[in-house]
């Protein structure tokens, strides 16, 4: 539940029902209190005013029969009845209603009542339901019950406002909650995505700059009000563009030093051959050692040259196809020699069929760094392996060594250009600190991933592309 939308829709969702119910508890409270008020103070004066309502509307009914008839009657009856507090009846001489229908106990008893007492209406309260039997005319009396309180068969709240929420749902109360939860549930889920909505496009921009995309930039339709997505939006933009800036100096002076580099180092080398050529066999030797450390840096430049290259060449769309197998079977063929140089050993552990869309050369440069380095690393008497294996969706070549390993806190640090750990450089067998720097590039132009492992006993780099 770490995912800030839901959190955010549960949270409206749980003040909504909190609400809901605090606030039925105080309705209830309230009124409760107000209707015991009303029945300690004002009780009678409820009676009669019930009371006299009712006797109205059964003399109006009673005149309605006696004018229009018994379908006007019945129609004017139906009506009045279809309240569900008030039941309002007209009872004949042979004591059923106008309508023929009988009379139980209750109204039975009320009608002698009113027809023993003439003059006054017979007026009872029992347990909120106020009871009226008249005598109108020639035998004709009215029976009238409004209900202000529970019915006598329910035994629980004695407030009809409570009783419809917690007495057993009706068919249609419960239709009312689902539907009143549904539009809560849509109004939560709605103002939780507005919400989130910019923060989530945030982490987008985010992503695509983690990935390289050093232009990525907040855009003005995600900051906006003057809130603090905006403040937000406007500081994240700052640092983009200063960081942007500070790799594009760091890429151009690489390039620039490089390219500088180059014509030095040329007519150095030129000057070599010239006094070669008159050299005595000391100075020779001593020429030599010259000559090796000219090419070392001449081939530290061309790594820089084709790092930078790397770093500029954006996210290419390849359309040629790279055979990996042969690749990799090529390379190992040619490290075997570089091998015997380390007194150590390289073999193939395992090996698939392998073809995906790519550019051979820089594919070529990657693993060919990742197999040099293991032979440099893995010791005297060692052996590196090389595995290429692949399932539904990814190609994996792994490649491990039997040497000391990285320190775990380094083990990203190593795809950095420039970086080697205190053991490489001890050693006085460490290369240049590029050739990881330039797999990871080329990996990742493949859209693909370079790791780093420490093994029981020795080191592997992983190199992950999609196939």
């Amino acid at each position: 539940m770490k995912s800030m939308f839901f959190r955010l829709f549960l949270s409206f969702m749980a003040i909504m029902v909190v609400t809901g119910v605090v606030g039925f508890f105080i309705f209830h409270t309230f009124h409760q209190a107000g209707l015991q008020n009303l029945r300690n103070g004002d009780i009678f004066a409820l009676e009669r005013r019930f009371s006299k309502a009712l006797i109205l509307s059964g003399e109006a009914a009673y005149k309605i029969y006696i004018h229009e008839g018994r379908d006007e009657y019945a129609r004017y009856a139906r009506e009045l009845n279809s309240f569900e507090e008030i039941t309002l009846l007209l009872v004949g001489p042979d004591n059923r209603t106008l309508l023929g229908e009988k009379l139980d106990d209750e109204y039975l008893h009320l009608v002698s009542q009113a027809r023993e007492n003439t003059q006054e209406p017979v007026i009872r309260n029992d347990r909120g339901r106020i009871k009226v039997a008249k005598h109108i005319a020639e035998s004709y009396v009215l029976v009238g019950i409004h209900l202000i309180g529970p019915p006598p068969e329910f035994t629980g709240p004695p407030f009809p406002e409570l009783n419809r929420f917690i007495k057993p749902f009706r068919e249609r109360d419960l239709f009312r909650v689902l539907v009143t939860f549904a539009v809560a549930s849509a109004v939560c889920y709605f103002l939780a995505k507005s919400l989130t909505a910019p923060v989530r496009k945030l982490r987008t921009i985010t992503q695509r700059f983690a990935d390289g995309e050093f232009s990525a930039r907040v855009d003005k339709k995600l900051r906006g009000g003057g809130s603090e997505l905006e403040d937000l939006g406007r500081d994240f933009n700052i640092m983009a563009e200063r960081i942007e800036g500070l790799i594009d100096s760091q890429k151009r002076l690489l390039r620039d030093i490089s390219h500088e580099l180059r014509s030095p180092l040329a007519r150095l080398n030129v000057a070599l051959e010239l006094a070669r050529t008159s050299a005595d066999t000391e100075q020779v030797e001593k020429l030599n050692i010259i000559e090796k450390e000219s090419g070392r840096l001449n081939e530290l430049i061309g790594q820089l040259l084709k790092l930078t290259e790397l770093q500029h060449a954006g996210k290419p769309q390849f359309t040629a196809s790279v055979d990996v197998t042969q690749l990799v079977q090529d390379i190992v063929e040619d490290a075997a020699f570089e091998a015997s140089f380390y007194k150590s050993k390289i073999r193939i552990v395992s090996i698939e069929s392998a073809i995906i869309p790519g550019c051979e050369e820089l594919m070529r440069r990657a693993i060919e760094n990742v197999i040099r380095n293991a032979i440099r690393y893995t010791g005297e008497d060692n052996e590196v392996e090389v595995r290429l294996n692949r399932d539904e969706n990814c190609i994996r070549i792994s490649v491990r060594d039997y040497g000391e390993g990285v320190p775990h806190d380094e083990l990203q640090n190593i795809f950095e250009p420039f970086y080697r750990t205190e053991n490489a450089r001890e050693r006085g067998k460490g290369g240049t600190g590029l050739g990881l720097a330039i797999a990871h590039q080329a990996v990742q132009l493949h859209k693909g991933q370079i790791n780093a492992y420490n093994c029981k006993s020795g080191f592997m780099v992983v190199l992950s592309l999609p196939g």
